[in-house]
């Protein structure tokens, strides 16, 4: 098992090897980017396609890039979703998030954590309940991304049902890393399959639990395009009908990213809004600040009233 996070590989302080990186990066631009990273299958973002996407960084690093370490999504205008294994052992003042750009070289605003919060139920070994909530100490100005409905979050008929991700993470299992922000399309995997599937494989991988989505490809439609390593904490995204809408959360993966016949695996996030809505402040989710429509509000009253929780 790979979670899908990455750890800063460089010296704490600037050093010629990201100078160097940095030239040659300037150089492949100037070139007409004849060298094109990818998301494993994927391509390079546009810019501000997504502005809900945000970067994980390390406060001790001044280099963006040094100090990526994983993703998140801007589910208010102050908080900020991600898996919790990215942050399960790092403090507010450890992290601060990076916005507003699809580069990890230029732009951006890198804004100040001032709590995480764990899913309770969070389990280490197994990545169940693999989320945490980032709360901002200063209001995003950029436009939250919506939790989409649970329906949303279903694979439609035998052709799968079509889902986006996006991040900085490697791009190749040997582990190079770009600087622009890559994205690929999966098609979301049946449950039952994915669970089999990765049995099949290897019965010491973690069980695929309820709360857990698959996307990939299966062995007969397989294409080499797959979330890894840094991808961690970043959304999983299906278009509504309308606009994109968040449906998971990168959690973790066979060794080998891309394997044939196995998948990523991504926290269920239309599972957890009860847990979400406890957290974010009771303006936000009046105003409808990307994450709770008025009808799941009323139904998770309607839940609290008739049921306790597990």
């Amino acid at each position: 098992m790979t979670l899908r996070k990455i750890t800063p590989f460089f010296g704490r302080r600037l050093s010629l090897w990201l100078a160097a990186m940095l030239l040659a990066w300037t150089s492949q631009t100037l070139a007409g980017e004849r060298i094109q990273p990818r998301i494993i299958g994927g391509d390079h973002a546009e810019e501000a396609a997504w502005p809900a996407h945000v970067g994980l960084i390390d406060t001790g690093w001044a280099s963006t890039y040094g100090g990526y370490f994983c993703g998140g999504t801007l589910i208010a205008p102050r908080w900020v979703i991600t898996a919790a294994h990215c942050v399960e052992r790092r403090a507010p003042w450890d992290i601060e998030v990076l916005s507003q750009t699809h580069s990890l070289l230029l732009g951006g605003e890198r804004l100040r954590v001032i709590g995480v919060w764990l899913h309770p139920r969070y389990h280490p070994g197994t990545l169940a309940h693999d989320l945490a909530l980032l709360k901002l100490a200063d209001t995003f100005n950029g436009p939250p991304m919506r939790i989409g409905e649970a329906e949303f979050a279903r694979p439609t008929d035998q052709t799968g049902r079509h889902a986006t991700v996006i991040g900085w993470g490697v791009t190749s299992n040997q582990g190079s890393r770009p600087f622009r922000l890559q994205e690929a399309e999966l098609r979301l995997i049946d449950r039952g399959r994915c669970r089999q599937d990765f049995n099949n494989a290897d019965p010491a991988y973690p069980p695929i639990t309820d709360r857990m989505l698959c996307a990939g490809y299966e062995v007969e439609y397989y294409q080499q395009r797959d979330s890894c390593r840094g991808d961690s904490g970043g959304p999983l995204m299906v278009h509504d009908g309308q606009a994109y809408v968040l449906v998971g959360v990168v959690s973790w993966g066979p060794e080998r990213c891309a394997t044939e016949g196995l998948y990523g695996v991504y926290t269920d996030l239309t599972q957890y809004t009860d847990w979400i809505a406890a957290h974010l402040e009771p303006e936000q989710v009046r105003a409808g600040y990307g994450s709770l429509s008025y009808g799941v509000v009323l139904a998770l009253i309607l839940l609290a009233v008739g049921r306790r929780r597990r």
